[in-house]
């Protein structure tokens, strides 16, 4: 049996009123921006089960809590988006700003993922499955999108788990490539260094395509929601 516990970074829209009391932009730009930034509902297609999971309370507007660059650089609080994709200012944050962000919010986060991990692999074998969704902005014009998008980090990367996840949706019908798309994983700061031997770390993403129009949930949510879980419950019993 695999413990298999859950990471949701983007799929919330709430901000602070700390980030509104100091954005330099149009909150209805705000709004637009966020929209595509959030995984929009990944939270209920992976998260309708028991597993453990850490769903971020805020959107990654408020802190990109997977960047972890800032953890080599203790002066680079890059985790806090300040422009959009086309160089908008969102926001211009202050020394004490920042502070508040990371102190009160990214650490504690991370504090909690790492946790969470440290317990599961404790008691043995562990997965942690890095959530996400993609859209049609993540591929070329010319290119057709694909239906899951599975990577993984170099340094917690399970072949067999990956084999396993390709062959389980392409066999529901999906389309799925590995390491192409997105070609890594989310590894907790903690992790980093020492490998721990218990962990392995996949991220699946999913195109919204499948479950969304004009962002509401369509026919085919139910579909791939179940989908989700039984590859999840797969995973828990399988040996690896």
């Amino acid at each position: 049996m695999n413990n298999i516990v859950l990471n949701i970074p983007y799929s919330s829209t709430e901000l602070p009123q700390h980030f509104w009391d100091n954005a330099c932009l149009a909150k209805e730009l705000i709004d637009q921006f966020n929209i595509h930034q959030t995984n929009t509902f990944i939270d209920r297609v992976f998260g309708k089960n028991t597993f453990p999971k850490i769903i971020a309370p805020y959107s990654k507007l408020y802190a990109d809590i997977l960047n972890t660059s800032h953890f080599v650089d203790t002066n680079n609080y890059d985790f806090i988006l300040t422009k959009t994709n086309k160089g908008r200012v969102i926001i211009k944050p202050t020394s004490e700003y920042k502070q508040v962000v990371l102190n009160e919010y990214y650490k504690p986060l991370h504090n909690r993922i790492e946790q969470s991990i440290s317990k599961l692999c404790s008691k043995g074998k562990t997965i942690l499955i890095d959530c996400h969704s993609h859209t049609q902005r993540d591929f070329k014009v010319s290119e057709e999108p694909i239906d899951i998008c599975i990577s993984s980090s170099s340094k917690y990367s399970n072949s067999a788990i990956n084999n396993y996840i390709v062959k389980y949706f392409k066999q529901n019908g999906y389309s799925v490539d590995l390491n192409q798309t997105f070609s890594d994983a989310f590894v907790p700061q903690g992790f980093a260094n020492a490998k721990n031997p218990n962990l392995s770390i996949v991220r699946i993403s999913i195109n919204e395509s499948l479950y969304l129009s004009l962002g509401q949930t369509n026919q085919n949510f139910k579909k791939v929601q179940k989908d989700v879980q039984n590859l999840l419950k797969q995973l828990k019993i399988a040996d690896f």
